[in-house]
């Protein structure tokens, strides 16, 4: 077992300079070690260069790294472990991790609550953590969402952490609680298959310190995972159903804003967490999380009306999973969706059926430079499609506005990642908004 806390006087790789890469390094040069950061490509690498100028710690190129004197990689969640350099460090018996395994290593397991799923995590956590709040209970959240997971306050009476199976994936140690909320395809490059990405995502609850594993009894999918790491799948059963939640959420606004088809369940999950944390909220308190609780940027976020046409961003959705449920939730309006993006190697035919039947579905742009192999795989599964012949969503926006007629809806839920030359789920984001404010400027 390797935790933060080990690493102390030797020399530490932290490859990759965004968010979790500054955290590590802050926290290495706290302890002791020297620093020094790798890159792809130091040259375009802005993270990278600003962690490097802020910390005062060396930037080499990713080549260079077998020539560093590294004693430890902490790698940023975007480097997977199998990644070549990895394994050849490995093979020379340096060790590699991310920044939450190395801290969950350090912390009681009593005081965590790791959730992970392929899509409802951010709102399950956000959900969890409302809880507690409503309870009076000092809890944080982070990690995959919100802040580094280093930054957390210790005096917390938990941490609630978002984990990503790239995270997971290094964990030799579990949170005292675990959630999964659903599984399905996502991160193939990263993690080489389908079956991998599965193990990697069950890692996270694969050691002896789960108490108690929340997930929804009927998920066969989820069981099976479950059942690959641990014989004895610890489950917790929800302490209430669907129907009472319903009762209690009528009047709050909670499924309006959230949306009736998926938020039930994930705040099913929430409940059925705390309650095994050992703290049971009476129904007072799971009323004032349900009227406290409001939409996450970004995931099925209704952000205004251009030209007659309702904008709805949902650039959080990255996989086919995730997408699905806009569709399934957006239904009263003829709407345009557009999708595209990194490629993950996930199987999108799927999605794409679900896109070909659903009557509400007038038309879809799909996103993608004219070599893109993801546009070029998803444009002949559908019936109704426009290409956009760049990762520009302004240029996608366009194609859908003159597609769309007043009273319709366009729906950015992307289905796929965000590029990494573009920047992250914030950048389409904020392009998806400001083309629309452009739109209702000259409208």
């Amino acid at each position: 077992m390797t935790a933060m806390s080990n690493l102390t006087a030797m020399t530490v790789g932290v490859w990759g300079g965004g968010r979790d890469g500054h955290a590590a390094a802050s926290r290495c040069l706290e302890q002791g070690c020297e620093v020094v950061l790798i890159s792809d490509d130091p040259a375009t690498d802005e993270a990278g260069r600003r962690t490097s100028a802020e910390l005062s710690v060396p930037l080499h190129h990713v080549d260079d790294i077998a020539g560093l004197g590294i004693g430890f990689l902490i790698r940023s969640p975007g480097i997977s472990r199998y990644r070549p350099e990895v394994i050849a460090l490995a093979k020379r018996s340096v060790e590699s991790s991310n920044l939450f395994a190395l801290w969950l290593a350090d912390q009681p397991a009593n005081k965590v609550i790791g959730v992970t799923g392929t899509k409802g995590k951010s709102t399950t956590a956000t959900a969890i953590h409302g809880l507690f709040t409503a309870m009076g209970i000092n809890a944080a959240i982070g990690g995959n969402i919100g802040v580094p997971v280093t930054h957390l306050d210790p005096r917390a009476d938990v941490h609630v952490i978002e984990v990503s199976s790239y995270q997971a994936s290094d964990c030799t140690t579990s949170p005292g609680i675990g959630v999964m909320t659903a599984l399905g395809q996502d991160h193939i490059s990263w993690h080489g298959t389908l079956a991998q990405y599965h193990r990697d995502k069950v890692n996270l609850f694969a050691h002896r310190q789960l108490r108690h594993m929340v997930f929804h009894d009927h998920d066969q999918v989820v069981r099976r995972a479950l059942a690959s790491v641990a014989a004895d799948v610890k489950h917790f059963p929800a302490p209430v159903d669907i129907a009472h939640l319903d009762t209690l959420a009528a009047g709050t606004g909670a499924y309006e804003r959230m949306g009736a088809t998926t938020f039930p369940q994930n705040f099913l999950l929430a409940v059925t967490a705390v309650h095994a944390f050992g703290t049971p909220p009476g129904d007072g308190h799971l009323v004032a999380a349900l009227e406290a609780t409001a939409p996450l940027a970004s995931r099925q976020d209704v952000i205004g009306v251009a030209r007659g046409v309702e904008f709805v961003d949902d650039a959080l959705a990255s996989n086919p999973l995730a997408a699905r449920a806009a569709i399934d939730r957006f239904t009263d309006k003829p709407c345009v969706v557009i999708v595209g993006g990194g490629d993950r190697h996930v199987d999108h035919s799927e999605y794409a059926d679900s896109l070909n039947a659903a009557g509400h579905v007038r038309h879809v742009v799909v996103m993608g430079p004219a070599d893109d192999p993801l546009a070029a795989r998803i444009m002949p599964m559908l019936a109704r499609a426009s290409r956009s012949e760049s990762d520009d969503v302004a240029d996608a926006v366009a194609i859908a506005l003159d597609v769309a007629e007043p009273g319709w809806r366009i729906i950015f839920s992307p289905a796929a990642p965000t590029p990494a030359h573009v920047g992250d789920y914030r950048t389409r984001s904020e392009s998806f908004r400001a083309a629309m404010d452009r739109a209702s400027s000259i409208s």
